[in-house]
């Protein structure tokens, strides 16, 4: 998301998005390599198009690019392959091919209209901080991302006052690794917020701040500190542990331990009056047993997780887990999915419910046929049956009274 909003504010109000291919100009596919399935659903998407849209010009960025690029390219559709490096390139191509290019004067460069990908939200986002250093065995981000680096607080002022500027009620700090922003200038993820909160006094926004997710060696007592203390940072913190078994994490190459994990997310959640705190979960890793699994699984039901993403093993070229003896059948890698995604559930909708009786501060982003929809300020899903007399984009209080289909329902509508 936050990489395609980078691109699109390229090119300003050159460009405008469309919800199907027939109204487009040009398809901009911003490829994911992560996972074995993102690289299929890159190949069939494309092969979509040139089936039924033969002629809908396609220009392919992303991560996909620097390991399959030269197949990419073989796609008739295809006219551009641009690396996820180069978004001022991927924006020129989008322009070139769409038949709007006179000159790269016309690119925005400085996020001059910048809510586009929001699809008809409130919520921007703004990457500040892009690659890895790390060497997790399964992961293959290091080498399509590269080193870490950060973007510098002068750029990330530019362009959080566009945001601002433009009527977004929700800014959402993006990194691979976010906690590690600024540490090669000497900086921190603490100074750049910090600095944020000054520009949002000095602009007299009214929004909120969230963050991406930050791994569990990047917190410490200053961050939480700091975090507790702060009015308009989001209480909702994404901490991605991918095992909560202590062999596996050695195998995989994480940095820390089930047991320093658990004292983490036991202190995140003792530290706010309402926090949601989400993770990453990965199954299926080389030689995982059964009894691994399930220490994983018992680990994750003891803590106060508020909804798990799950992800199934995929095997990387170039990664060192690719060459690791011992692969777990794709039976049992579904069983624990899904034994790991109805413990999600389990605790989503103990989250949820744990919001009734609360009020809830909520940007209104989508209408419905009994009132709209939106995420709290702690990412719980907001069902409001109640008409708004102003309409969304803004920021309202409402009363949580029911948990229904994933959702929380909420009224007592009132400004905040």
């Amino acid at each position: 998301m936050a990489d395609t909003a980078e691109i699109l504010s390229w090119l300003g109000n050159l460009a405008q998005l469309e919800e199907s291919p027939e109204c487009a100009d040009v398809v901009l596919l911003n490829t994911c390599t992560v996972t074995h399935k993102a690289d299929r659903d890159v190949r069939k998407i494309l092969g979509s198009l040139a089936k039924h849209h033969p002629c809908l010009p396609v220009v392919v960025a992303g991560c996909g690019v620097k390991t399959a690029g030269a197949q990419l390219a073989k796609y008739p559709n295809v006219k551009f392959v641009v690396g996820s490096d180069r978004p001022e390139s991927v924006a020129q191509a989008l322009a070139t091919t769409a038949g709007v290019d006179d000159g790269a004067a016309r690119l925005m460069n400085g996020m001059e209209s910048c809510g586009q990908l929001t699809l008809g939200r409130r919520r921007a986002f703004l990457k500040v901080q892009d690659g890895c250093n790390s060497s997790c065995t399964y992961c293959v981000v290091p080498l399509v991302r590269g080193r870490e680096r950060s973007l510098p607080v002068t750029e990330i002022e530019t362009r959080f006052s566009k945001l601002v500027e433009a009527g977004f009620l929700e800014v959402v700090l993006v990194g691979i690794h976010l906690g590690r922003y600024g540490l090669g200038e000497g900086l921190s993820l603490i100074w750049l917020l910090r600095q944020v909160d000054r520009w949002a006094d000095r602009l007299q926004w009214n929004g909120r701040i969230r963050l991406s997710s930050i791994e569990p060696g990047e917190w410490n007592d200053e961050l939480i500190d700091f975090l507790r203390s702060s009015k308009r940072i989001c209480p909702h913190f994404h901490v991605p542990v991918q095992s909560g078994c202590a062999d596996v994490l050695l195998r995989m190459g994480r940095p820390h331990s089930p047991d320093s994990t658990a004292r983490l997310i036991e202190r995140l959640a003792a530290s706010f009056k309402d926090v949601a705190i989400g993770t990453d979960v990965l199954t299926g890793f080389p030689a995982e047993s059964d009894s691994e699994a399930r220490e994983t699984e018992r680990w994750l039901v003891a803590l106060p997780f508020s909804y798990l993403h799950v992800f199934t093993y995929s095997k990387r070229p170039g990664t060192v887990a690719a060459e690791l003896s011992g692969s777990v059948p794709a039976t049992e890698i579904r069983a624990r999915s899904a034994r790991l995604r109805e413990i999600g559930r389990h605790k989503w909708l103990d989250f949820l419910g744990k919001g009734i009786g609360w009020r809830h501060e909520v940007i209104l982003e989508h209408s419905t046929s009994g009132g709209y929809t939106g995420r709290s300020e702690s990412y719980r899903k907001i069902r409001v049956e109640q008409a708004s007399p102003d309409g969304m984009a803004r920021i309202v209080r409402v009363m949580g009274r029911a948990v229904r289909d994933g959702w929380l329902v909420c009224d007592g509508l009132q400004e905040a």
